[in-house]
Protein backbone atom coordinates (compact mmCIF):
# COMPACT_ATOMS: atom_id res chain seq x y z
CA UNK A 1 0.00 0.00 0.00
CA UNK A 2 2.78 2.41 0.88
CA UNK A 3 4.45 1.85 -2.51
CA UNK A 4 1.18 2.48 -4.36
CA UNK A 5 0.48 5.64 -2.37
CA UNK A 6 4.03 6.91 -2.86
CA UNK A 7 3.78 6.34 -6.63
CA UNK A 8 0.43 8.14 -6.77
CA UNK A 9 1.83 11.15 -4.90
CA UNK A 10 4.88 11.28 -7.18
CA UNK A 11 2.54 11.24 -10.19
CA UNK A 12 0.59 14.15 -8.71
CA UNK A 13 -2.63 12.15 -8.57
CA UNK A 14 -5.65 13.85 -7.02
CA UNK A 15 -6.14 13.30 -3.25
CA UNK A 16 -9.29 11.28 -3.85
CA UNK A 17 -7.30 8.75 -5.89
CA UNK A 18 -4.87 8.26 -3.00
CA UNK A 19 -7.81 7.76 -0.64
CA UNK A 20 -9.16 5.06 -2.95
CA UNK A 21 -5.89 3.14 -2.76
CA UNK A 22 -5.89 3.25 1.03
CA UNK A 23 -9.56 2.27 1.27
CA UNK A 24 -9.06 -0.75 -1.01
CA UNK A 25 -6.13 -2.04 1.03
CA UNK A 26 -7.95 -1.46 4.32
CA UNK A 27 -11.02 -3.25 2.97
CA UNK A 28 -8.96 -6.40 2.28
CA UNK A 29 -6.78 -6.16 5.39
CA UNK A 30 -6.53 -9.47 7.21
CA UNK A 31 -8.08 -11.48 4.37
CA UNK A 32 -5.53 -13.87 2.77
CA UNK A 33 -5.25 -13.61 -1.02
CA UNK A 34 -6.17 -17.30 -1.35
CA UNK A 35 -9.46 -16.65 0.44
CA UNK A 36 -10.19 -13.54 -1.66
CA UNK A 37 -10.11 -15.63 -4.85
CA UNK A 38 -13.01 -17.77 -3.62
CA UNK A 39 -15.56 -15.02 -4.16
CA UNK A 40 -15.31 -15.24 -7.96
CA UNK A 41 -17.31 -18.47 -8.56
CA UNK A 42 -20.09 -17.24 -6.26
CA UNK A 43 -20.39 -13.85 -7.94
CA UNK A 44 -20.20 -15.43 -11.41
CA UNK A 45 -23.02 -17.83 -10.58
CA UNK A 46 -25.15 -14.97 -9.24
CA UNK A 47 -24.36 -12.84 -12.30
CA UNK A 48 -25.42 -15.64 -14.63
CA UNK A 49 -28.69 -15.75 -12.68
CA UNK A 50 -29.17 -12.05 -13.44
CA UNK A 51 -28.62 -10.71 -9.90
CA UNK A 52 -27.90 -7.02 -10.44
CA UNK A 53 -25.29 -6.43 -7.69
CA UNK A 54 -23.33 -9.46 -8.91
CA UNK A 55 -23.47 -8.19 -12.50
CA UNK A 56 -21.99 -4.92 -11.25
CA UNK A 57 -19.22 -6.64 -9.30
CA UNK A 58 -18.07 -9.08 -11.98
CA UNK A 59 -18.19 -6.42 -14.72
CA UNK A 60 -15.84 -4.25 -12.66
CA UNK A 61 -13.13 -6.90 -12.07
CA UNK A 62 -9.90 -6.02 -13.93
CA UNK A 63 -8.95 -8.59 -16.57
CA UNK A 64 -5.58 -9.35 -15.01
CA UNK A 65 -7.16 -9.89 -11.59
CA UNK A 66 -9.75 -12.25 -13.08
CA UNK A 67 -7.04 -14.33 -14.72
CA UNK A 68 -5.24 -14.55 -11.38
CA UNK A 69 -8.39 -15.38 -9.40
CA UNK A 70 -9.41 -18.05 -11.90
CA UNK A 71 -5.87 -19.49 -11.87
CA UNK A 72 -5.32 -19.10 -15.61
CA UNK A 73 -2.08 -17.13 -15.56
CA UNK A 74 -0.09 -20.27 -16.41
CA UNK A 75 -1.78 -20.76 -19.79
CA UNK A 76 0.19 -20.49 -23.05
CA UNK A 77 0.15 -16.95 -24.44
CA UNK A 78 -2.45 -17.47 -27.19
CA UNK A 79 -4.80 -19.38 -24.91
CA UNK A 80 -4.32 -16.76 -22.17
CA UNK A 81 -5.28 -13.96 -24.59
CA UNK A 82 -8.30 -15.94 -25.78
CA UNK A 83 -9.56 -16.52 -22.22
CA UNK A 84 -8.94 -12.89 -21.29
CA UNK A 85 -10.87 -11.67 -24.34
CA UNK A 86 -13.72 -14.03 -23.52
CA UNK A 87 -13.89 -12.51 -20.05
CA UNK A 88 -13.86 -8.98 -21.53
CA UNK A 89 -16.87 -9.92 -23.66
CA UNK A 90 -18.61 -11.42 -20.62
CA UNK A 91 -17.97 -8.27 -18.60
CA UNK A 92 -19.45 -6.11 -21.34
CA UNK A 93 -22.51 -8.36 -21.53
CA UNK A 94 -22.94 -8.22 -17.74
CA UNK A 95 -22.54 -4.43 -17.72
CA UNK A 96 -25.22 -3.97 -20.39
CA UNK A 97 -27.54 -6.42 -18.65
CA UNK A 98 -27.12 -4.54 -15.37
CA UNK A 99 -27.92 -1.25 -17.14
CA UNK A 100 -31.05 -2.77 -18.67
CA UNK A 101 -32.07 -3.79 -15.14
CA UNK A 102 -31.73 -0.23 -13.88
CA UNK A 103 -28.24 -0.34 -12.39
CA UNK A 104 -27.13 3.25 -11.86
CA UNK A 105 -23.56 2.01 -11.57
CA UNK A 106 -23.68 0.39 -15.01
CA UNK A 107 -25.41 3.42 -16.56
CA UNK A 108 -22.68 5.67 -15.18
CA UNK A 109 -19.98 3.53 -16.73
CA UNK A 110 -21.72 3.01 -20.07
CA UNK A 111 -22.22 6.75 -20.50
CA UNK A 112 -18.47 6.92 -21.20
CA UNK A 113 -17.11 6.18 -24.66
CA UNK A 114 -14.27 4.01 -23.39
CA UNK A 115 -16.69 1.56 -21.72
CA UNK A 116 -17.89 0.14 -25.03
CA UNK A 117 -16.08 -2.53 -27.04
CA UNK A 118 -16.15 -1.82 -30.75
CA UNK A 119 -16.20 -5.47 -31.77
CA UNK A 120 -19.19 -6.19 -29.51
CA UNK A 121 -21.59 -3.30 -30.13
CA UNK A 122 -24.68 -3.69 -32.31
CA UNK A 123 -24.17 -2.88 -35.99
CA UNK A 124 -26.75 -0.09 -36.07
CA UNK A 125 -25.11 1.78 -33.17
CA UNK A 126 -21.89 3.69 -32.55
CA UNK A 127 -19.92 4.43 -29.39
CA UNK A 128 -21.50 7.87 -29.28
CA UNK A 129 -25.11 6.73 -29.75
CA UNK A 130 -24.78 4.04 -27.05
CA UNK A 131 -23.15 6.45 -24.62
CA UNK A 132 -25.88 9.03 -25.31
CA UNK A 133 -28.57 6.43 -24.66
CA UNK A 134 -27.11 5.39 -21.32
CA UNK A 135 -26.54 8.93 -20.08
CA UNK A 136 -30.12 9.83 -21.06
CA UNK A 137 -31.44 6.88 -19.03
CA UNK A 138 -29.22 7.89 -16.12
CA UNK A 139 -30.56 11.46 -16.17
CA UNK A 140 -34.13 10.18 -16.37
CA UNK A 141 -33.75 7.90 -13.35
CA UNK A 142 -31.27 9.54 -10.98
CA UNK A 143 -32.34 11.45 -7.90
CA UNK A 144 -28.76 12.27 -6.98
CA UNK A 145 -27.70 15.88 -7.63
CA UNK A 146 -24.03 14.98 -8.14
CA UNK A 147 -24.91 12.25 -10.61
CA UNK A 148 -27.30 14.55 -12.43
CA UNK A 149 -24.80 17.40 -12.84
CA UNK A 150 -22.06 15.08 -14.07
CA UNK A 151 -24.52 13.34 -16.36
CA UNK A 152 -25.51 16.68 -17.90
CA UNK A 153 -21.83 17.50 -18.41
CA UNK A 154 -21.24 14.17 -20.17
CA UNK A 155 -24.38 14.56 -22.27
CA UNK A 156 -23.29 18.01 -23.44
CA UNK A 157 -19.89 16.63 -24.46
CA UNK A 158 -21.50 13.80 -26.40
CA UNK A 159 -24.01 16.12 -28.08
CA UNK A 160 -21.14 18.21 -29.44
CA UNK A 161 -19.59 15.22 -31.23
CA UNK A 162 -22.77 13.37 -32.24
CA UNK A 163 -24.22 13.30 -35.75
CA UNK A 164 -27.99 13.77 -36.20
CA UNK A 165 -28.26 10.03 -36.80
CA UNK A 166 -26.42 9.24 -33.56
CA UNK A 167 -28.64 11.65 -31.63
CA UNK A 168 -31.73 9.91 -33.00
CA UNK A 169 -30.34 6.43 -32.32
CA UNK A 170 -29.41 7.43 -28.78
CA UNK A 171 -32.90 8.79 -28.06
CA UNK A 172 -34.57 5.68 -29.46
CA UNK A 173 -32.34 3.35 -27.47
CA UNK A 174 -32.85 5.37 -24.27
CA UNK A 175 -36.63 5.14 -24.59
CA UNK A 176 -36.41 1.37 -25.02
CA UNK A 177 -34.21 0.95 -21.93
CA UNK A 178 -36.38 3.26 -19.79
CA UNK A 179 -39.52 1.35 -20.78
CA UNK A 180 -37.92 -1.98 -19.95
CA UNK A 181 -36.71 -0.76 -16.56
CA UNK A 182 -40.05 0.80 -15.66
CA UNK A 183 -41.99 -2.26 -16.85
CA UNK A 184 -39.88 -4.65 -14.78
CA UNK A 185 -39.24 -2.62 -11.65
CA UNK A 186 -37.14 0.37 -10.77
CA UNK A 187 -33.65 1.83 -10.84
CA UNK A 188 -31.13 0.05 -8.66
CA UNK A 189 -28.63 2.23 -6.89
CA UNK A 190 -28.67 4.11 -3.62
CA UNK A 191 -26.89 7.44 -3.37
CA UNK A 192 -23.74 5.70 -2.11
CA UNK A 193 -23.68 3.43 -5.16
CA UNK A 194 -23.95 6.38 -7.53
CA UNK A 195 -21.03 8.12 -5.81
CA UNK A 196 -19.14 4.83 -5.86
CA UNK A 197 -19.46 4.79 -9.64
CA UNK A 198 -17.48 7.99 -9.89
CA UNK A 199 -15.03 6.96 -7.20
CA UNK A 200 -13.90 3.75 -8.90
CA UNK A 201 -14.51 4.46 -12.57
Amino acid sequence: MERRVETAIKNNERPGFVDQIINKFEFCQGVPSQLRTKHLPYFTQLAESGYTPALEVVSSIPDKMYMQFSEQTHLPRDEYIQKRNEFKATKYRYLNQAAMQGSMLALHKLSGLNAHQLDLIEKDHTLVSLSLANVAVLLHLTENNISHSRGVFQQNRLNEMATPQELFQGQQRAQQIIKQIEDKGQAYGAMENEKWAYTFY
